[in-house]
């Protein structure tokens, strides 16, 4: 079944589309060096986070104070058994960069998705129930919005206590409402709300009453 063309005699069918997407999207990373190279930091950043055991040449916990404050190897006094030298009780720095890689990736990852999880179930009740409980969310939003993230992340932390998930918690409650994870289906469940409104009496009495929520141009549905 074709569902359109791209030139005549040229027919699209409907599995060519995710390989023509896919080659569009190759095509514009291979145009932006920044790109891959940011790509590639990335990869490599994770390659050493999940075999750290296998990758750092030293224990990061292992203390020697005969080793302490040993210069990087590329200065004068440099060891290659330590190629970014040592902190101030001897234990070596890029030991401790690649296990610290690991905890990094954890916070990220679990904050995303506690940020993913609380926006767009916010997002989907505010679009679906409306009225009261939009105007509650919204005002919640609003409030947060108003005080800055770095205060919010101290109060938290302060009220919880200082751990990895008082860190993972405040990072995913303190971001969801900056992000697209909840204003998204916000307006989609409007836009289709207001496309099922058009479709006849038994549409119109699932979606009553009419939505109150001002979509955007992107989401708004045509006429």
């Amino acid at each position: 079944m074709s569902i359109g063309t791209l030139a005549p005699g040229r027919v699209i069918v409907a599995s060519e589309l995710p390989e023509a997407e896919r080659s569009r999207t190759w095509r514009k990373l291979s145009r932006n060096p920044a790109a891959i190279a940011g790509a590639l930091i990335l990869l490599i950043v994770i390659a050493a986070a999940v075999a750290a055991p296998y990758v750092a040449p030293h224990d990061p916990m292992r203390q020697s104070l005969l080793r302490r404050f040993t210069p990087p190897v590329w200065l004068q006094g440099g060891n290659p058994s330590y190629p970014l030298g040592t902190d101030q009780v001897g234990r070596d720095i890029l030991s401790r960069i690649i296990y610290g890689a690991r905890v990094s990736l954890v916070v990220g990852i679990a904050a995303v998705a506690v940020s993913l999880v609380v926006g767009v179930t916010l997002g989907l009740l505010s679009g679906f129930l409306r009225g009261r409980v939009d105007a509650v969310i919204m005002t919640v939003v609003d409030v947060t919005l108003s005080f800055p993230q770095l205060l919010l992340a101290l109060a938290f932390v302060a009220a919880l206590g200082p751990s990895l998930a008082t860190i993972i918690v405040v990072l995913g409650l303190t971001g969801w409402e900056r992000s697209p994870a909840w204003c998204g289906p916000r307006y989609w469940l409007c836009a289709r709300r207001a496309s099922w409104r058009r479709r006849g009496p038994w549409a119109r009495a699932r979606c009553a009453p009419s939505c109150g929520i001002s979509c955007p141009t992107p989401f708004r549905p045509s006429s």
